[in-house]
């Protein structure tokens, strides 16, 4: 293996391993496909997901469960790299993260466990941004100015924003990715629930309602929640009425939306967007919502993936609450992370299990040094041997925790640690991808 410095310099001069061709809002990016693509299907982690390929990335665990050392940093000249020594430990696996507030959005990339690459974006994500990674290298939409909902991409290096024509939001948009498509579901300022895709081309005018064929628009007072499972599309949203509802079509558009189902016994905090996860075998969706509770604890169901029936709601913890938005990132074919700020304004996160056709979690735990933060964690699942990733913005600065051994029992996190060149501090919004060829 070359030394960090001399792999840094390759780097800069050979192709990405990423073969990709965004064209986002009509305008083409290209790049060449390098040596470690595989043919066996995506592979990609983030607050939404696909199908879960095999674990590839050979990073090592130490003995006690815990992170491997990863000190030593030293700054380039110009202060946008940071590069980490080469432990030989992580072969491949890039991690992405959006950082964005009213008036500003930035972009940085970590490939294969080494430096940083922080990029300066135009624009501003004016609710928290979504961040997928695919067949295409990652894919960003953000909550612009002027509520424009805008694309970014990246390949060799960051592009866009493009804003998605006649698209416009006043919350958080979703992403869903499946192969070579993107999902997008939007809450538009009338407060209705809008549906776009981008399929490597471009994207659709993310203008398409919820309404079935004999029904009204789908709307409410909060973002939806969107996911692709199965060849179909499935949105989940608040109702003003307290309830969760949710609603899908085939992928392809063909017979267009059936009318919304409310799941039973799902009252819900409605300024906060439920979550949807993707699962797979007898199970194949995952919704988790804040409740209508004073306490607004987060609950969840699980659908059945041959009937399409949903399973009774459960708590996945009575010290598991939050009146925010809230991300998840699935770990395995078995284990889901869901990570929170709660009323103290502290981040937690725990792991649930499925066995038996239910979840089972365990404790929520501080990060971050239970330090408080500015926002909403986001996470991902790992790559470079970590289980998984947050990241948040704490005493002024976007820090990152990684966990190991989780499936020995919960795992353990990392100390917290900078994500040099993203500026942080109240108003940071985040979202973090990862990917691994």
């Amino acid at each position: 293996m070359l030394p960090y410095h001399e792999r840094a310099i390759m780097r800069s001069l050979a192709p990405s391993r990423f073969a990709l061709t965004f064209l986002v809002a009509g305008a083409a990016m290209s790049v060449a496909l390098g040596a470690c693509a595989t043919d066996n299907g995506p592979t990609f982690y983030g607050e939404t997901f696909g199908p879960l390929p095999e674990r590839r990335d050979g990073g090592a665990i130490g003995a006690d469960g815990g992170p491997l050392d990863r000190d030593g940093s030293a700054a380039s000249p110009d202060g946008a790299v940071v590069l980490l020594p080469d432990s030989g430990a992580c072969p491949s696996g890039i991690l992405a993260v959006l950082s964005g507030s009213d008036t500003s959005l930035t972009g940085a990339v970590q490939d294969e466990g080494g430096g940083w690459t922080t990029t300066a974006l135009t624009g501003a994500s004016k609710s928290l941004p979504s961040l997928v990674a695919g067949e295409n290298g990652f894919l960003g939409v953000v909550r612009s100015t002027s509520d424009a909902v805008a694309s970014v991409a990246f390949g060799v290096a960051w592009s866009g924003p493009s804003s998605i024509p006649g698209a416009t939001t006043i919350g958080t948009p979703a992403l869903a990715p499946s192969g070579a498509t993107t999902h997008l579901a939007i809450h538009t300022p009338a407060f209705e629930h809008a549906y776009g895709v981008t399929m490597q081309t471009t994207w659709t005018a993310a203008s398409e309602a919820l309404q079935p064929a004999q029904g009204a628009k789908s709307f409410g007072p909060s973002a939806p929640a969107i996911a692709a499972t199965g060849g179909e599309v499935v949105v989940a949203y608040d109702g003003d009425d307290g309830g969760l509802y949710l609603q899908s079509r085939p992928s392809t558009g063909a017979g267009g939306w059936g009318p919304p189902a409310g799941l039973i016994g799902a009252g819900v905090h409605k300024p906060v967007p439920p979550v949807l996860v993707p699962w797979e075998g007898g199970r194949d969706l995952v919704v988790l919502f804040a409740d209508g509770s004073q306490d607004h604890v987060i609950r969840h169901a699980t659908r059945t993936a041959g009937a399409k029936t949903w399973s009774a709601v459960a708590n996945t913890g009575a010290l598991a609450f939050t009146a925010e938005a809230f991300r998840a990132a699935r770990l395995s074919t078995t284990q889901l992370l869901v990570a929170y700020r709660g009323a103290d304004t502290r981040a937690y996160a725990m792991v649930g299990t499925f066995a038996s056709d239910a979840f089972s979690w365990t404790a929520p735990v501080p990060l971050f040094a239970s330090a408080a933060v500015d926002g909403a964690p986001a996470v991902a699942r790992g790559v470079c041997g970590d289980d998984a990733v947050a990241v948040a913005s704490t005493g002024g600065a976007v820090r990152i925790t990684r966990l190991r051994g989780a499936s020995a029992g919960g795992g353990a996190w990392s100390a917290p640690a900078d994500v040099p060149g993203l500026p942080g501090g109240p108003g940071t919004r985040l979202a973090v991808a990862a990917r691994a060829p």
